[in-house]
């Protein structure tokens, strides 16, 4: 056998190596849950209404919005059917709490805090999205790690009867909050809080959590695409494409059952 002839056996050989992986790889996938795409709503243009954003959000691969604070129920309903009609799934408000945190000091800015994630819980039970995420305190040169802890928990534990009524979840994010910068710190925070349906209501989510898939070499525009589609805002799209694409491809991403 000639070097020619070796390296075509050798190649064909590997070839259906991982043809066979890659069949597999996709039999298991069909059997285990289904991973679906979901974009922040402020990447999508705002100037386009809420239809335009969904059937934006629709042309670019994506199943699901996450939604902002929106307090005025009706325009929450308004956006539900809008979404609806688009195929698009709202899954979460990104509440966030950085404008009026529970671990603050003052009683009108805690008491702002709690009337806010209230208003976020039942725009969630309209909209139909299961969770609110919730950054709970912050911790400063104004607030220490133990005050904002014991401040946070007292100043949230009102709100879970509304949440476990309505049947929402509120996940704690540590996001650049200098707070529960552990896992264990965050299960016990949980854990003390306490509930009828036990700590699972509060939902963990971890810090280095992936929000979107910004874009994939699937992009449906051509390979390796730098710029956003028309719409996307391009600041986040371009300067979060390569590092969070790498997280996605390590397995850090963040997933509600067979939704992410």
């Amino acid at each position: 056998m000639d070097r020619r002839d070796f390296v075509r056996l050798t190649a064909g050989a590997i070839g259906g190596v991982a043809a066979a992986s890659s069949l597999s790889r996709s039999a298991l996938a069909q059997e285990g849950p289904v991973w679906r795409k979901a974009v922040v709503s402020g990447m999508l243009s705002g100037d386009l209404d809420w239809a335009g954003r969904f059937a934006l959000a629709k042309a670019c691969g994506f199943d699901g919005v996450e939604m902002p604070l929106i307090e005025d129920l009706e325009e929450c309903s308004r956006v539900a059917e809008a979404a609806a009609a688009e195929g698009i799934e709202l899954h979460s408000v990104i509440y966030g709490g950085w404008h009026a945190p529970l671990s603050s000091g003052d009683e009108a800015t805690v008491a702002e805090g709690q009337r806010t994630l209230e208003a976020a819980i039942r725009e969630a039970k309209v909209i139909g999205a299961t969770t609110v995420l919730l950054v709970p305190a912050v911790v400063g040169e104004d607030t220490r790690y133990a005050v904002a802890y014991d401040r946070s928990q007292e100043n949230l534990r009102p709100l879970i009867p509304i949440a476990e009524e309505l049947g929402i979840n509120i996940s704690i994010e540590n996001v650049w909050n200098n707070f529960l910068l552990s896992p264990i710190e965050m299960a016990r925070y949980v854990d003390e809080m306490g509930s009828e349906q036990g700590p699972s209501l509060l939902r963990l989510w971890k810090h280095s959590e992936v929000r979107v898939a910004l874009r994939t070499d699937t992009d449906p525009r051509g390979a390796d695409r730098q710029d956003p589609p028309q719409g996307l805002q391009p600041g986040r799209w371009v300067e979060g494409s390569a590092r969070r694409r790498r997280e996605l491809a390590a397995g850090h991403g963040r997933a509600q059952g067979d939704r992410l």
